[in-house]
């Protein structure tokens, strides 16, 4: 049972009614063109694209064009990728491992797109950013680190100085 398979099965798919969201690879390949998921997930998206691609390819006339089949079936397809291309076994795994881990981020970006964080990051013990934080601490935190470039310091003081002045107002 594939990843989306198993988000199906808890009620976790997505919850926007888009007519794309498992009809091809497509949706994904968008998302990964989104600007803040390039710049979240940086070289991943071009690897995990040519990736999700070949692989896609790999499929035959008379099998679905969906992230479900797809993602139930990265292996063979990967072994079909391997004979048809001649490629090593290591690196059909690599397609195939790149294939899965965008396929994970996507579907954790469907059931969460406010608090999505990269899959990679929370497997290499990065904690995702603390909610919790009030605006106060990190404003002062900003201050301290702006305290080392003055010349960007000079360029951000007016934003800065917005941004303050707006929690004042909203009681902050």
């Amino acid at each position: 049972m594939g990843i989306l398979e198993r988000a199906k099965m808890r009620g976790t798919m997505p919850r926007r009614p888009t007519p794309t969201t498992t009809s091809s690879i497509e949706p994904v390949l968008r998302w990964l063109d989104d600007p803040l998921t390039r710049s979240t997930l940086g070289d991943t998206t071009r690897t995990g694209k040519t990736s999700l691609r070949r692989l896609a390819a790999c499929r035959r006339p008379d099998e679905p064009d969906t992230l479900e089949w797809l993602d139930e079936h990265l292996g063979e397809l990967a072994e079909r990728l391997r004979e048809r291309e001649r490629l090593s076994t290591s690196a059909v795994r690599t397609y195939a491992q790149r294939a899965e881990s965008v396929l994970i981020s996507y579907q954790a970006f469907l059931e969460d797109p406010t608090g999505w964080v990269p899959v990679d990051r929370r497997m290499r013990g990065e904690e995702p950013p603390d909610q919790s934080r009030m605006p106060e601490q990190e404003l002062t935190e900003l201050w301290q680190a702006l305290a080392k470039w003055p010349h960007v310091r000079r360029a951000m003081y007016p934003m800065i100085e917005k941004l303050v002045r707006e929690l004042e107002e909203d009681g902050g």
